[in-house]
Formats: structure tokens, C-alpha cells, sequence
């Protein structure tokens, strides 16, 4: 569930007292405070920040909860696509098959995995017990638009608000957003000083998009 300051050495050690069982198990693990006390390493402090940090994972992005829970062929960004195209964990849930493969970015391949996952009653039933244990992970605004469906964008450079702002627009239409350049970006939104990933842009031919050339394409 890559909760911070829980290492996967804590988790296998964990793992092997029996103190977790299966990711939901996590949530439960103070009624082992007692028992973790009493192995080495573990000082009153240590183990309070680590059941500190399970709480605060509740309510973690969506898109962390869906990577965290081991859909095969499902990383990060193919779990950002999922919480952006469904909103929330029940949505996914009951997604039909074609609303998934309809999904452009993901493949027939991840499509076909994402469903079997979500309609598997072992997985059924451990998304519950995550939920009965408190987990809420933060449900994500669904894309309004498909004005940038199926493309991908690299920010870079000093623009007049903060890159984030633009990633949520770009989301928000049905985008998605890369941190490096490659064959696969539809588009390299630049501002001042955006230094070698508009040169590697330029190379590979990649559209290049001021400010003022994206917002026109809003309008």
C-alpha cells in the first residue's frame, strides 16, 4: 500500500509473526501493539509512527489505493487513468467490461486483467473488508471532457500557475501526464525556461504548446 515510514522489511517481519495477513489485515494491526512491543528493534515511538502512518492512509488518493492492491499489469499510471475515468473504488467495481476496454490507454491486455480482478470474489471481499476497516480513499473529479482523450502531455518550464493546476486541466478533459519526454507525448506545454525537455522535444518532433496555445484549445 506504500504507506510512508512502514518499510517492506517492517511489513515481512510483520508478515511473518502472522500479525498481517493480506493488506487489509494492516488495519488491524494495533490489536498487536502489545506483541510488536516485544520484538527487537521496536520502541514504543517507532511503533505509534507506524500505526500513525496506517491510520493516515485511510484516506489516501484512490489512485494509490488501486496500485496498492496488486491488479496485475497496473501501475501508477494506468492506476491514475482508472481513478480519473471512474471517481471511486464502487464505480470500478461495477464497471461492465466494455466501459473498461473502452479505456484507450489501457489495452485489451489491462483491461481484460482490470475486470477479472474487480470480479474475482477473493478480491471482492478483500476491498470490503478494506473499506469495513475504515479505508476512504479520496474519490478523484471524473473527466469532464474528452477534448485530450488519449493524449499525453510533459510540462516544463515557468508558467503563470502552478504545474499542477495545468495537470488537473489536462485530467480533467480526459488527459493524462507524463514527467518525461518520449515518442508516446501528444504534446510538450512549455514555459520560460524550459530547457532540455523542449530540446528533446524539438528532436523527436513532439507538438510544443505556450501557455497561450493551450488555453486556446479550452476555448
Amino acid at each position: 500500500m506504500n504507506i510512508e515510514g512502514v518499510s517492506n522489511e517492517i511489513l515481512r517481519k510483520f508478515i511473518l509473526k502472522g500479525f498481517i495477513t493480506d493488506v487489509a489485515s494492516l488495519y488491524k494491526l494495533e490489536e498487536y501493539k502489545d506483541q510488536i512491543l516485544k520484538l527487537e528493534g521496536f520502541k514504543e515511538k517507532s511503533v505509534n509512527n507506524i500505526l500513525e502512518s496506517i491510520e493516515k492512509s485511510k484516506n489516501q488518493d484512490l489512485d494509490k489505493l488501486i496500485f496498492g492492491i496488486g491488479i496485475r499489469h497496473v501501475g501508477a499510471k494506468n492506476a491514475s487513468i482508472l481513478a480519473r475515468r471512474f471517481g471511486s473504488i464502487k464505480a470500478i467495481m461495477e464497471a461492465s467490461k466494455e466501459e473498461i476496454k473502452a479505456i484507450r490507454d489501457l489495452g485489451p491486455k489491462v483491461a481484460e486483467s482490470i475486470y477479472n480482478f474487480f470480479h474475482d470474489q477473493k478480491n471482492v471481499n478483500l476491498i470490503n473488508s478494506l473499506l469495513e476497516n475504515g479505508v476512504k480513499p479520496k474519490e478523484l473529479p471524473q473527466a469532464k471532457t474528452d477534448l485530450f482523450k488519449g493524449m499525453t502531455f510533459v510540462i516544463t518550464g515557468t508558467l503563470s500557475k502552478p504545474r499542477n493546476d495545468f495537470k488537473r486541466i489536462i485530467e480533467e478533459n480526459g488527459g493524462n501526464v507524463s514527467n518525461s519526454i518520449s515518442k508516446n507525448t501528444s504534446f510538450l506545454l512549455a514555459g520560460e525556461k524550459a530547457g532540455s525537455k523542449k530540446t528533446k522535444a524539438e528532436e523527436l518532433n513532439i507538438k510544443i504548446l505556450s501557455e497561450d496555445e493551450f488555453n486556446k484549445r479550452l476555448i
